[in-house]
């Protein structure tokens, strides 16, 4: 999926070019993305993406080739016989038979608020079965957008206002506030259905983002959702069935924990809040992720987020230099 700031009030029509419906036999559409499901085989096609964006095709038993789409890194919509993508405001379909693009649907790029002359983005977001999933993003605006676009019909909806951030089987994970990527937002459960989705619940309304692990959710919702003068500290680690039944406080926490990192049954996060001076300070925490063994790694750890969790080592930066600190013993060290 596209990791960028988003999203837009869709105020006027989404206008449409050109309609190309298609017959039922190109039902069954998949996502394609160089962040994600990376190969599908549809009809007598497989059909893979590098991490440029670059399609290769191959049919049958034959040698994979690259064709003539590029799609800038962003999910593609592929059917048995065909390829949905965007360039620019217009989605497009890539013929597999023929190798040739044609548009389909231009979809309105003017923002409400232009007054930088900023355009609408939309990208594939999300397939199921015979319906297409379609996101859009700008910065004029603030706001994000999904519509339903099935090809059979060449019919478009508007289904709410928020961007899908990751799919679980038939369920969506939704990001329904336009942030920066240091703000909290509001994420949405909702059900794939055969007219678009039905939501489901909210897990939450000010996150920093939802983790699958082992078929479950995963995440961290602050006490303040970051928008107001005052940020007041606390916050609970919580995880849920994909469905969104059985949510379940694994750990509730006097400090705030944004960002959660999992290794080995493991959550490891930076809890932070102010001493009794009203000083900043960040601990380094673990804990199970049935919401066993919370215990506190390091006390000294002066940084927003980990960079990453590797073997028995975590890594962070402050903004001068960066560390890694020993999982078992706590001890900090400075990494070139």
């Amino acid at each position: 999926m596209k990791d960028k700031i988003l999203s837009t009030v869709i105020t006027t029509v989404i206008a449409a070019s050109v309609m190309v419906p298609v017959s039922a036999k190109d039902t069954g559409y998949q996502t394609l993305s160089p962040y994600g499901n990376t190969k599908v085989t549809a009809g007598s096609y497989t059909i893979k993406v590098d991490q440029k964006g670059c399609i290769k095709i191959k049919k049958d038993g034959g040698k994979f080739k690259k064709s003539s789409l590029k799609t800038g890194g962003e999910t593609v919509a592929a059917g048995s016989s065909d390829l949905y993508y965007f360039k620019d405001n217009v989605l497009m379909r890539y013929i597999l038979k023929s190798g040739k693009s044609e548009k389909v649907k231009t979809f309105n790029d003017t923002p409400k608020n232009n007054e930088n002359d900023d355009k609408i983005g939309y990208y594939v977001s999300a397939c199921s079965g015979d319906a297409i999933y379609i996101s859009s993003d700008n910065f004029a605006d603030w706001e994000y957008n999904t519509f339903l676009y099935k090809p059979e019909n060449g019919k478009t909806k508007k289904l709410f206002k928020g961007k899908i951030d990751m799919v679980n089987g038939k369920y969506i994970i939704a990001d329904m506030h336009y942030r920066s990527d240091v703000s909290p937002t509001t994420y949405n459960l909702y059900k794939i259905t055969a007219n678009g989705t039905k939501k489901i619940k909210t897990l939450s309304k000010a996150s920093y983002g939802i983790h699958i692990e082992d078929g479950k959710y995963f995440y961290s919702t602050l006490k303040d959702d970051g928008r107001g003068d005052t940020i007041t500290y606390g916050s609970k680690i919580i995880s849920c069935d994909a469905n969104g039944k059985n949510a379940k406080t694994l750990k509730e926490l006097d400090g705030s924990a944004e960002f959660l990192h999992f290794s080995n049954d493991k959550i490891y996060f930076v809890e932070h809040s102010e001493d009794s001076n009203k000083e900043y300070c960040g601990k380094l925490c673990e804990l199970g992720k049935d919401g066993t063994g919370y215990r506190v790694i390091s006390d000294k750890v002066d940084a927003f987020d980990i960079e990453k969790v590797t073997g028995n080592f975590i890594y962070y930066g402050d903004g001068t230099a960066n560390y890694s600190v020993n999982i078992t013993t706590g001890e900090i060290s400075k990494v070139k």
